[in-house]
C-alpha cells in the first residue's frame, strides 16, 4: 500500500475531468506527476540526469504493478519481512521514487514501444532482395504464442522451483490468456489454479491475482471463495485458512475480472462480493479492505448501483475509526468511478469529496490520510 503526499488535494481538480470508459475498465489520461525534489526525473538517485520527458497519451487498464528499481513492490521482501505497504521503518512516502514506482507504467508504456517497431532486418534474405527491410512490429503472432511461447512457460512451471521464475510464468500465462488456448482445450486457468495450493505463500498469492489478470468470469467463484476464506477457498489452497495476503490478492483479482468484462450482471456480482468482504473482514491487517476499495474502483456500474459504489467508498473515507491506510486509497478509487456519471451528480460527489479532503488536510488528527497514498 502506498501513501498519498499532500498533492492529494490536486485530485480534486482531476476527478471530474477523467474520461474514457472501456466496458468496466477505465482509461483516464495520465496524471501530471508532482515535480521531483531534484533537477532530474524518475530514476534519479542522487545524480542529475535529464528529466522524464513528455507524458504519454494515456495509461493501460490498471493492473498489478511490476517490480521496479525505485522501491519494493507489495509482497517483496524488505529486511527479511514481507512488504505490504505499511510503515517500514520510517520510509518517506512523499518521496518522488515512491510515487514513481507505483505510477510509472502509464508514462513508460514499454509494451507499446517495443511492439511499435520498426526493426531493421539484418537477415541475408533482405540482402538477396527477399522481403522488406523493416519488420513492422515485434508483437508475436497468435501462432507463435500458442506453439512456441506457451509450451515453454508450461514446461518451466512443471520443473521450476525458483519463486521468481514460477511467479513470472504464472503472470505471463495470465496475460497471454485465450491467445494461448488451443480450441476446446483450456489450459491456462487450470494450470494457474493448481498453484493456489503451493506451499510457498508468494506463489500461492500470485496464482490468485493471475486468475484476475486472466479475466475469465469462470474464475469469479474461485476468487470469491479465496477472498471470503470459505471452505471452498480453504480447499483451493489446501490449508485450514486462507492467508490474509491471498485474500487481498483475490480481491484485486475480482476487480480485474470486472474491469475486463463489461456486462452489468458480472459487475454487480463482483461489487456485491467486495461489499460483503468489506463488511465481514476480521483480519488484523488492512490489506483486504484496501484491496476491496481499490478493486471497487475498477468496476463502475450503471445507474443507482454506481451511486451505491460512490457512497460505500465515501463512507470508508469519512470513517475516522478506520485505518488511515484504507482511507488513503479511497480518493483514487472514487476518481475512477467518475467517468460516465451525469454532470450534476458528478459535481455533487466532487464537492463531498473535496469537503472531506479539505477537512482532513486542515485537521491535525486527519493528516495521515492525506499524506498517505
Amino acid at each position: 500500500m502506498i501513501f498519498l503526499p499532500t498533492f492529494a488535494l490536486s485530485l480534486l481538480t482531476s476527478l471530474p475531468s477523467a474520461t474514457g470508459v472501456s466496458g468496466h475498465g477505465i482509461t483516464p489520461p495520465p496524471p501530471t506527476p508532482p515535480p521531483p525534489p531534484w533537477e532530474g526525473g524518475p530514476g534519479d538517485r542522487g545524480g542529475r540526469p535529464g528529466g522524464p520527458g513528455p507524458a504519454p497519451s494515456g495509461p493501460t487498464t490498471p493492473g498489478p504493478a511490476a517490480p521496479g528499481p525505485a522501491g519494493p513492490a507489495p509482497g517483496a521482501s524488505v529486511g527479511g519481512k514481507p512488504f505490504t505497504g505499511g510503515d517500514q521503518g520510517g520510509a518517506d512516502y512523499t518521496a518522488w521514487n515512491q510515487w514513481w514506482h507505483f505510477n510509472k507504467e502509464p508514462y513508460l508504456q514499454l509494451r507499446a514501444h517495443v511492439r511499435s517497431g520498426p526493426v531493421d532486418s539484418t537477415g541475408e534474405g533482405w540482402f538477396l532482395g527477399h522481403g522488406d527491410k523493416q519488420q513492422k512490429s515485434l508483437e508475436p503472432t497468435r501462432e507463435q504464442i500458442r506453439l512456441s511461447i506457451v509450451p515453454v512457460l508450461l514446461a518451466a512451471l512443471a520443473s521450476e522451483t525458483n519463486n521468481d521464475v514460477v511467479t513470472s510464468c504464472l503472470i505471463a500465462l495470465a496475460k497471454i490468456g485465450e491467445a494461448g488456448q488451443t480450441d476446446g482445450e483450456p489450459r491456462i486457468a487450470p494450470t494457474i489454479k493448481r498453484f493456489l495450493a503451493d506451499r510457498n505463500q508468494e506463489i500461492s498469492e500470485t496464482a490468485a491475482v493471475a486468475l484476475g489478470i486472466l479475466a475469465s468470469p469462470g474464475s469469479i467463484e474461485d476468487l470469491a471463495a479465496l477472498m471470503l476464506d470459505s471452505e471452498a477457498g480453504r480447499a483451493l489452497v489446501g490449508r485450514g485458512k486462507v492467508s490474509y495476503r491471498t485474500r487481498a490478492f483475490a480481491a484485486y483479482g475480482l476487480g480485474l475480472v470486472g474491469a475486463r468484462n463489461p456486462d452489468q450482471a458480472t459487475g454487480e456480482r463482483i461489487v456485491v462480493l467486495l461489499n460483503h468482504a468489506l463488511a465481514t473482514d476480521d483480519t488484523a491487517s488492512s490489506d483486504l479492505k484496501v484491496a476491496c476499495a481499490s478493486a471497487m474502483g475498477l468496476v463502475p456500474l450503471a445507474g443507482l448501483m454506481r451511486l451505491a459504489q460512490m457512497d460505500t467508498l465515501l463512507g470508508l473515507l469519512e470513517d475516522e475509526k478506520l485505518d488511515p491506510l484504507v482511507r488513503a486509497h479511497c480518493p483514487a478509487a472514487l476518481g475512477r468511478l467518475f467517468p460516465g456519471m451525469l454532470e450534476e451528480r458528478r459535481e455533487a460527489y466532487r464537492q463531498r469529496i473535496a469537503a472531506v479532503l479539505i477537512r482532513l488536510a486542515t485537521a491535525e488528527s486527519g493528516r495521515a490520510e492525506v499524506v498517505q497514498g
